[in-house]
């Protein structure tokens, strides 16, 4: 079955149903050496394809995520970080945060909440198509580097 197909089944939607808004909640996630990595897709092609973000291998098994508390995740992320910093106070962080990310905040209302957590941790950053992590191209993350005295 064409990949648009199945995953617009797999949610209960028709392939004409598909876009932006239903990609930004419902990313692909790919298993690379046992360690989970997000998938985004870009778009549905005319043969039923789709073509995604990050690039993954022919024969590779996907499946679908499920959305989670974004805001308790990054609330328990910046918390976590603090915990971690025996050296320094953190001051800053500079972030990258994944555009479909944004997607996501603004389909389902959530950007202020979000950008309440960023400016209480002195997020400083931009959106990007993509981050790196351990040289692997991931989609729908926010990576940061902190910063402190």
């Amino acid at each position: 079955m064409p990949a648009a197909r199945a995953y617009s089944e797999a949610l209960g939607l028709t392939v004409e149903e598909l876009g932006a808004s239903v990609w930004s909640c419902n990313p692909i996630l790919v298993k690379i050496a046992g360690q989970t990595f997000v998938r985004s897709i870009q778009s549905v092609n005319k043969d039923d394809s789709l073509t995604l973000y990050c690039a993954i291998d022919e024969g590779v098994i996907l499946s679908i995520a499920e959305s989670t508390d974004v805001m308790s995740a990054a609330e328990d992320g910046f918390h976590q970080a603090r915990n971690q910093l025996t050296v320094f106070e953190l001051d800053a962080v500079i972030g990258f945060d994944c555009i479909l990310r944004k997607l996501e905040f603004s389909e389902t209302n959530t950007i202020q909440q979000i950008e309440k957590i960023y400016s209480e941790n002195n997020v400083l950053g931009f959106s990007t198509y993509g981050e790196q992590y351990n040289g692997i191209h991931i989609n729908q993350t926010f990576t940061g580097i902190l910063l402190g005295a």
